[in-house]
């Protein structure tokens, strides 16, 4: 998860992750990573904002290299996040 904050705003708090602000990127932001979901989904390929709301992830599990058999329940999934 990333923050991109614009310069003079104020930031996100670190709380355990990584503030990036190198020589090599843009001086007029600054950009917050934190990690979620470590070794819940696996690789997430996408995320996107429904029209209420929503946020919904879709996985990538699978690179093409299988040897057991189809699908398992860890495969590439469609997820819809909740706050609990």
């Amino acid at each position: 998860m990333a923050t991109v904050t614009p310069e003079g705003d104020p930031l996100p708090p670190a709380d355990g992750g990584t503030r990036y602000d190198h020589d090599w990127t843009d001086d007029s932001y600054t950009v917050t990573t934190h990690t979620a979901f470590e070794n819940e989904l696996g690789r997430i390929r996408h995320v996107e904002q429904g029209p209420s709301g929503e946020v919904y992830v879709v996985t990538s599990n699978r690179d093409g290299r299988a040897k057991e058999g189809f699908p398992r329940e860890v495969d590439d999934v469609l997820v819809r996040l909740t706050q609990s």
